[in-house]
């Protein structure tokens, strides 16, 4: 059990819930206590939960994806002062019904950045570990009926529209020795 709640915690707590901070950002002034006991002594002292209702995500996100022209996840739950991960998954819903689409995939995680409005969603790049992986890749995206050159040129593609300057062409000769090594190594 932690040290006892002080009035001038409580007094502290009470500020906090007035202000526009969040329970994170006031964390230092609380030392040796966590964000889930500030609120449950916020809810002790009869304070509403600080946090956004989940039903409030999608309006909020919605009114901020108006203002600007792209924004990620990460972004937007900056602005509106919420959980990236709620926000992910409101953005994610959002998307399915149509209401914002992908725009481009950006960073080294590739974070969705989304538009306000009906699009066509991007393709999320892959980073391809084996064979299985690129089958499944190539069957989500409808590209299965395209030939080995077509597929890589759509690969090659896939990774220069995410910034990925460094991703070179596919070298057919390279590619096609390869390819010969390892057929050669099966057999």
């Amino acid at each position: 059990m932690g040290a006892r709640w002080t009035p001038e915690d409580d007094a502290r707590i009470a500020d906090l819930w007035q202000s526009e901070r969040t329970t994170k950002s006031a964390l230092p002034e609380f030392p040796g206590r966590s964000i889930e006991s500030i609120r449950k002594r916020a809810a002790a002292l009869g304070l509403p939960d600080k946090r956004m209702p989940p039903s409030t995500l999608p309006e909020k996100a919605r009114a901020y994806l108006k203002t600007v022209p792209t924004a990620t996840a990460k972004e937007v739950a900056d602005d509106v002062r919420s959980c990236e991960q709620r926000m992910r998954d409101a953005l994610r819903g959002m998307a399915k019904r149509g209401e914002i689409h992908v725009v481009s995939h950006d960073g080294p995680h590739n974070a969705a950045v989304y538009a306000y409005g009906p699009g066509e969603n991007a393709i999320k790049p892959i980073k391809l570990k084996n064979e299985r992986q690129l089958n499944r890749w190539v069957a989500k995206n409808g590209l299965d009926e395209l030939s080995d050159a077509q597929l890589e040129k759509e690969m090659d593609k896939a990774y220069r529209d995410t910034k990925c300057a460094w991703w070179p062409a596919a070298d057919q000769v390279v590619t096609q020795a390869f390819r010969a090594m390892v057929d050669r190594r099966a057999a």
